[in-house]
């Protein structure tokens, strides 16, 4: 994988009329393709819920999905397909031309599963549908699809999270209804007979993560609205395989009304195990700060959840950065959305992005920024991600996920006050490159340019 020169975070505002090939030239070097949402979508939340995913064929196709949470149609799209990036427009799915019986679901919540189910089929998303208690899963190889269905199970679907694989396997399914947990493989339910049930409140966020090459953990958030707490149940696999999950830590900060509103997981320190960020993400008075716990210190704490029982490796801060000018105080949405994967293309420890859509950006109010962090550096902002032309109240950051593209890491990010999508080719955010390294090959070993490409 080739990796981009070290260049501003800023990127520089495209218009969407730019092929794989032709972007060179601008000044920074990073041309922010924007989506906007379909003629007659139903809200401007469009881009608040972001799944991206990939086939696995020989000439791979990358997609994304996207939604604007319950209640909203999901649209898919194309971004690349082999080492070629394809110059977003109208949707991939035209999901508009269909009736309502026939249309892919209410897209309030979205997992993207690379390869999934017992004929591991790839490039597959899931689709949450609370209101109708299902959950459907699209793959774009050999156009499958299935629908997991929880009958008088109220909520189903209205929290997904991919599961990474582990033993060789594909990866899983974790899918919440409003009190209970599964974790799906196939058609069934493999995370024991019952539901994982946290008694204490209601479930409002799934994550999941590697413990080790053979063990996931399922981190569940749940809500007591009577108490006004919030926690973070976290269950490990045991060593019996996929049929159980223990209850290994619980997590809960009192100070922190919308703790585990939000969350993510990935390897940021480079140990083998992914960790776990938490964000209060949900609460209309956040402290702004998310949270980066170790997972081997949570397998090692006690279940019992008593507040700040387990302290974080690292607190999670808004900060300034060579780019845009960007505020962030009190109240500003930072840790709305979050997503892990390697920006820098560095094949080192991945980036943290954390969507800040309140922060105000050229002095335009809510106008919204995305802030990157190195996993080796997490006190740091390594970069900031903003439109170049901000818009006030456009909430860029509504959104965030780190897609696949022809061989690259992306940054997506939604502006959900404007219902668009930014699609940010080659930020290079957080880069720290030796002299002379090459940044001429794409995904394939081709060398293209002496400029930053995919």
């Amino acid at each position: 994988m080739g990796s981009c020169p070290v260049i501003p975070a800023l990127v520089a505002a495209l218009a969407c009329a730019c092929s794989a090939y032709d972007f060179f030239g601008y000044e920074d070097n990073s041309p922010l393709h924007v989506v906007s949402r379909p003629g007659g979508y139903p809200t401007v939340l469009f881009g608040s819920e972001i799944a991206p995913t990939s086939t696995a064929d020989a000439d791979p196709v990358d997609l994304v999905a996207v939604s604007g949470g319950s209640g909203t149609p999901t649209v898919f799209y194309k971004l690349a397909e082999g080492s070629r990036l394809v110059n977003v427009g109208d949707p991939w799915d035209e999901y508009l031309d269909k009736t309502e019986a026939d249309t892919l679901g209410s897209g309030a919540s979205l997992a993207g599963l690379p390869v999934f189910g017992d004929d591991l089929r790839s490039g597959c998303v899931a689709i949450g549908e609370p209101a109708k208690g299902n959950v459907h899963v699209d793959c774009e190889e050999g156009e499958w699809h299935a629908d997991f269905t929880m009958s008088g199970t109220e909520g189903f679907g209205r929290a997904l999270a991919p599961v990474p694989p582990v033993g060789g396997g594909p990866w899983l399914l974790a899918a919440a209804a409003k009190d209970r947990a599964w974790v799906f493989s196939s058609a069934k339910p493999v995370a024991s007979s019952s539901a994982v049930v946290p008694d204490d409140g209601e479930v409002v966020e799934l994550a999941a993560g590697r413990v080790d090459a053979g063990r996931f953990y399922l981190a569940v958030a749940t809500k007591n609205v009577s108490y006004g707490w919030n926690r973070v149940h976290v269950y490990v696999q045991g060593s019996k395989g996929l049929s159980t999950l223990t209850e290994a830590a619980c997590l809960s900060r009192s100070a922190d009304p919308g703790f585990g509103g939000v969350m993510a997981t990935g390897d940021l320190n480079g140990d083998g195990a992914d960790e776990l960020v938490v964000a209060d993400g949900a609460a209309e008075k956040r402290k702004d700060v998310a949270y980066v716990y170790v997972l081997s210190e949570l397998v090692a704490a006690a279940p019992a959840c008593e507040d700040e029982d387990v302290e974080p490796a690292a607190v999670v801060k808004p900060g300034e950065a060579d780019g845009p000018d960007a505020t962030c105080e009190e109240a500003c949405g930072f840790g709305l959305a979050l997503a892990v994967g390697d920006l820098a293309t560095d094949d080192k420890t991945p980036e943290l992005a954390v969507g800040a859509p309140g922060a105000a950006v050229g002095g335009k109010g809510e106008a919204g920024a995305v802030y990157v962090y190195r996993g080796a550096k997490l006190g740091e902002v390594a970069g900031i991600v903003a439109d170049s032309s901000p818009e006030s109240g456009q909430l860029f950051g509504g959104g965030v996920a780190v897609a696949p593209m022809a061989g690259r890491a992306e940054l997506l990010a939604g502006a959900t006050g404007k219902g668009k999508l930014f699609i940010a080719f080659c930020t290079g955010v957080g880069e720290d490159l030796e002299a002379g390294a090459d940044v001429t090959t794409n995904a394939g070993g081709k060398v293209i340019s002496t400029r930053c490409r995919p």
